[in-house]
């Protein structure tokens, strides 16, 4: 997906620079979700031997990931890493893409779950998620060296009800404004972490988020 011809053409100081790189990468990343939009296969049941073993293959497949590429690890090597048999494996989940998919919904179920319970403000929030996501390097690897970012763009937007939430509070926004804004701010959260992931993991979470919050405002006066 190319950048508009307009954005391309923009001279910009450089100490922009960084935002103009972020919100080029923010455009063709959103387009790219838009296209790439999967349903996820895993199969997990609520009884408590498919929960654990979930949870063993999923603890096999952060082992594997100390090691290796996604591209590269292969079914049979985290059923032996998790002592889990192919056949369970396969009545749970379809394929490893689909274990990334169930690890990044547990932790944004954890994730939607804390911030529901708590008072907390906008930039708060923000914080919070960048930091838990953050604490998960060996995923973040597997998602970002796979090209697997729009796992965790599936996992956002389904907990989309987060900003919901704070879009509802202004009446001048219409009901297909909010639509496009929860689509828009749920891909925010996978490029900021790419790009930090990419950078050399660098930032703090309250860096990012800055960071992440000076892009938004940034499109603004773009536009």
């Amino acid at each position: 997906v190319s950048a508009p011809f307009w954005m391309m053409k923009l001279k910009i100081a450089a100490s922009r620079d960084c935002y103009c790189i972020i919100v080029k990468n923010m455009i063709q990343l959103f387009c790219y979700f838009m296209k790439h939009r999967r349903e996820t296969m895993y199969h997990i049941k609520q009884d408590a031997r498919s929960q654990r073993s979930a949870k063993a293959i999923i603890e096999g497949l952060e082992s594997c990931l100390e090691k290796k590429s996604i591209s590269i690890i292969t079914v049979s090597e985290v059923c032996a890493a998790c002592a889990v048999g192919r056949a369970t494996f396969y009545r749970l989940f379809d394929n490893l893409t689909d274990v990334l998919s169930y690890q990044c919904e547990n932790i944004m179920r954890h994730i939607s779950n804390k911030l529901n319970q708590g008072d907390y403000t906008v930039r708060e929030a923000c914080i919070y998620m960048v930091r838990e996501w953050m604490r998960h390097v060996n995923l973040m690897k597997a998602l970002v060296e796979g090209q697997h970012m729009d796992i965790l763009y599936e996992a956002t937007f389904k907990h989309k009800d987060l900003i919901q939430i704070h879009a509802s509070k202004y009446r001048t926004v219409t009901e297909d404004d909010v639509t496009f804004l929860l689509d828009f701010l749920s891909a925010t959260l996978p490029l900021g972490l790419m790009i930090w992931y990419r950078s050399g993991k660098k930032e703090t979470a309250e860096e990012l988020s800055q960071k992440m919050k000076m892009s938004h405002l940034f499109i603004g006066k773009l536009l």
